[in-house]
């Protein structure tokens, strides 16, 4: 631990992105995509073709690419974050200084891959490879259109799909919104200061998201509202752990080695519930219910994760320098993954096979991640943090102000 900073959580966040890259990069492949997506046009391949598919997608191997269960993870990672930050200190002046932070740390880096995403189209896109029949139907519909002008101003304002031009941003535009939200859910829980309350707060908090999810979801005009509402429970739980993350720690730490190992191991299966409920499909009833809850079961294998992070067998791992500096460039990895799966794909199919394009993105992924981490991300957060700075200052100048003058006037009477 730095100051308030748990530096295994960046290891964490950085095996979270890789999981997320891995998916993507496997997805390219019509295979790989059937055998993780039901129901899409490439879903005859599904068992037939690929044996490895099927066992990166029907067993614990499907945690290496749990990409949609990495989000959920995220998410609650940044509740668990952002609310360390907040918790019996929320203001005017903090909420301020978080919203400008927050500004520049989703918002900025949100259009400047926009932006990237439309100057590399120009530069690599091709219209042949929509025929090409190793490429997965959700790749091809990456870049399938160019970005209007009014498209652009609806991003501006968070509004739209994002799959045309970076298929990782709808995650952004959800933690920006829910972001805003956050403080009023932080000084709630601030008021309620019991440990049963916001106990059955957060029960309550999943209930509506699960529920509210399911109710409008099928409703196009709002599901981007719908999932918001969706997504807001991660947030909360994290925000919960962080709240009673002495209690948690004690506990986890109680744990010998071998009963860490044992509970890190369930927790992959249930991270993982999406591919193995595919066993359970003999039985409709049991599958019906599994696959009702495998969403909070997920966000609770999330939770167990971090938790475990704090015991001293896996934090000694995961402060080794591989997994710090993995963690370091994950943001950047997250965002600007998709841009490059798309360039090297759009430059290369035609001359290389599939599998050499994906031996070739994994060390140039990490590598450009590295540069865009350094002089983009970095460059944007500090200008931010300084911002935030002054506006501390600004009213730390005006109460002296106040205080002078007030003086003055006593002096005076």
């Amino acid at each position: 631990m730095a100051g308030n900073r748990y530096e295994q959580l960046d290891s964490l966040r950085g095996i979270a992105s890789s999981q997320v890259f891995l998916m993507h990069l496997l997805s390219i492949s019509s295979v790989f995509f059937a055998a993780t997506y039901w129901g899409v046009p490439d879903a005859g391949t599904m068992y037939s073709t690929s044996k490895w598919a099927y066992i990166l997608t029907y067993t614990p191997l499907a945690f290496f690419k749990a990409g949609n269960e990495a989000v959920v993870f995220f998410f609650i990672l940044s509740g668990f974050v952002l609310s360390g930050t907040l918790f019996n200190r929320v203001n005017y002046l903090l909420f301020k200084q978080y919203l400008v932070k927050r500004f520049f740390r989703l918002w900025v880096p949100f259009i400047i891959v926009i932006v990237l995403s439309i100057i590399l189209r120009k530069l690599f896109y091709t219209p042949g490879i929509s025929s090409h029949p190793e490429i997965s139907f959700w790749f091809k519909k990456m870049w399938e259109h160019p970005v209007s002008v009014i498209n652009f101003i609806k991003f501006l304002f968070l509004q739209g799909g994002t799959h045309n031009v970076d298929t990782t941003l709808w995650s952004l535009i959800i933690e920006i919104k829910i972001s805003i939200l956050l403080p009023l859910f932080i000084l709630l829980m601030d008021r309620l200061n019991n440990g049963y309350k916001n106990a059955v707060f957060l029960i309550v908090v999943i209930l509506v998201s699960h529920f509210s999810f399911s109710l409008l979801s099928d409703n196009p005009k709002i599901i981007y509202d719908a999932k918001v509402l969706h997504y807001v429970s991660p947030f909360i739980l994290g925000a919960y752990l962080n709240k009673y993350l002495t209690f948690w720690v004690n506990k986890i730490n109680n744990y010998s080695n071998l009963s860490a190992c044992v509970l890190f191991f369930i927790m992959v299966i249930l991270y993982c519930i999406d591919g193995l409920k595919h066993f359970i499909e003999p039985v409709p009833a049991l599958y019906y219910i599994v696959d009702s809850i495998s969403y909070e079961v997920q966000m609770f294998a999330s939770l167990a994760f971090i938790i475990l992070s704090f015991h001293s067998l896996f934090q000694r791992r995961l402060l080794h320098s591989v997994w710090l500096r993995l963690g370091q460039i994950s943001y950047s990895l997250y965002l600007i993954h998709p841009l490059l799966l798309l360039s090297v794909t759009y430059l290369l199919l035609q001359k290389w096979q599939l599998f050499e394009i994906w031996v070739l993105l994994i060390p140039l992924t990490l590598g450009l991640s590295y540069v865009f981490y350094r002089y983009v991300e970095t460059p944007i957060n500090d200008y931010g943090r300084e911002l935030a700075k002054k506006l501390k200052g600004k009213k730390a100048e005006v109460d002296n102000k106040k205080k002078t003058e007030e003086q003055v006037k006593i002096k005076a009477i």
